[in-house]
């Protein structure tokens, strides 16, 4: 039987992680965003950074969360690249332990084929 459990976990793989990866760098342009226009909306007498009770300088948020977007973004990165290593050697090599049984009648009729046509595969 033809099994293709490696490629698509490989593709499930590379598909959450870059929706995830497109997810978090949407909210943190739209908190930049956010900053921006608070920052152009703002007199030029009053452009200054307040100050909080502390006396330190009160940072926009998209400042403020620049170590958490560095770790969430990074990370992910890392699980793409390391999702993205297997699938290209699944292309290059053409195999990623996939076994075929002798066809018969029964076992064509339940082969997934829509994935065949796929250059980038190289399973032709």
């Amino acid at each position: 039987m033809f099994d293709m459990n490696d490629i698509v976990a490989t593709s499930r793989l590379l598909t959450v992680v870059g929706s995830l990866i497109a997810a978090f760098s949407i909210v943190y342009s739209f908190i930049l965003l956010i900053d921006g226009i608070r920052f152009l909306s703002h007199r030029r007498s009053q452009v200054k950074l307040e100050e909080s009770s502390e006396g330190n300088e009160k940072l926009p948020l998209s400042t403020r969360t620049l170590r958490l977007q560095i770790l969430v973004l990074g990370l992910l990165s890392l699980v793409l690249i390391g999702g993205l290593i297997p699938s290209t050697i699944f292309a290059r090599t053409g195999h990623a332990h996939l076994t075929i049984q002798p066809p018969d009648s029964t076992l064509m009729s339940q082969i997934d084929t829509r994935f065949w046509d796929y250059g980038f595969f190289g399973l032709h």
